[in-house]
């Protein structure tokens, strides 16, 4: 039996799948896809490669092509853990051949959170079982337990939103600033201040595109603060002729505007940035499904939420500490734009 050949799909093919839907916006025609690899396949691959492998099925491309958008949205991180190899092969293959894709970009730009995703998902495993109570005997007394020692204090257990943000901070912690980083960070910081937003959460741009004015993401998202159209469009930003979201210091306005009206609804830049991510009204819905008496926040709702979003608001935080020494939990609400 052959084995199934990505690598050259990579490679070959992903440049077609660039303007496909979850690449960009249009829908892929992964029969054609297919069949147009079946053909560089025969042609291109060694006699020795073609003896064990065959070229994937349009059903098996656009499989592959959905399991990781479908892991990042579960609310469980196993999917993502389980896709880490997967992913950095994908991404290794494309900068051995040279092919830059949105979606091997875009992975790129995920490694940490594949890596992140399967440590927490690896923990979370190995926690020991929670014991189960003695069974008794219907109608006897069960015997009365030996007094357990004085419990010796011991710290808070740290939520796995904080495991994150450390796992984030070892990820990141030492590498220096990107070119583009250096080349935008200071004028996008005089937009936040103009807008008066805290200007620590620039550092949001590092992980939406790496600080690509011009990136685009697998679902249409463009820009250093990737916005897709229709919010976009919400914000005052046009996307088409010109598309002002690919305007560096647009972009990071409308970013600022909107950080500013999420933080409005919900008093809490880990709340707004997880509304940022996965959508206000999936957060307030979380929120009002909390019991009566939780307070509102990013721990509360955690749980519930996608497997992107769960990394995302530990990523920003981590940078945050990281390139400004300051965190989350203790920037100012916005101002007044000046």
């Amino acid at each position: 039996m052959k084995t199934t050949f990505f690598p050259l799909a990579a490679a070959l093919l992903l440049p077609l799948l660039a303007h496909a839907q979850g690449f960009g916006g249009y829908a892929p025609d992964y029969e054609s896809i297919s069949s147009v690899g079946s053909a560089l396949f025969d042609a291109l691959a060694p006699d020795e490669v073609k003896a064990d492998y065959e070229f994937a099925s349009a059903n098996q491309l656009r499989d592959m092509s959905q399991a990781y958008f479908r892991a990042f949205a579960s609310e469980s991180l196993s999917e993502l853990a389980a896709l880490r190899e997967t992913a950095i092969a994908y991404v290794q293959n494309e900068h051995a051949t040279g092919v830059v894709t949105p979606l091997g970009e875009w992975l790129d730009l995920h490694l940490a959170d594949f890596t992140v995703a399967s440590v927490l998902d690896r923990q979370a495993k190995a926690k020991p079982p929670t014991p189960a109570k003695p069974a008794t005997t219907p109608g006897t007394t069960p015997a009365r337990p030996a007094p357990a020692p004085s419990p010796t204090p011991t710290a808070p257990a740290e939520s796995e939103s904080l495991q994150a943000t450390r796992l984030y901070k070892q990820q990141y912690g030492g590498k220096p600033l990107s070119a583009r980083a250096q080349q935008w960070s200071s004028k996008v910081r005089d937009v936040f201040l103009k807008e008066g937003v805290p200007p620590e959460l620039i550092w949001q741009a590092e992980v939406e595109s790496s600080w690509k004015p011009d990136a685009r993401s697998p679902v249409g998202a463009a820009g250093l603060f990737q916005f897709m159209k229709p919010t976009a469009q919400e914000l005052g930003l046009s996307v088409d002729n010109p598309d002002q979201r690919l305007d560096a210091l647009l972009n990071a306005a409308a970013a600022a505007r909107y950080l500013k009206r999420l933080h409005a609804r919900f008093s809490d830049w880990p709340l707004a940035l997880a509304a940022y991510n996965c959508g206000p009204g999936r957060v307030g819905k979380l929120l009002k499904a909390l019991p009566a008496g939780t307070p509102p926040s990013f721990d509360a709702i955690y749980a519930r939420l996608p497997a992107e979003t769960k990394l995302y608001v530990p990523k920003i935080d981590a940078l945050v500490q990281l390139r400004t020494s300051a965190a989350l939990a203790t920037l100012p609400p916005p101002t007044s734009p000046r």
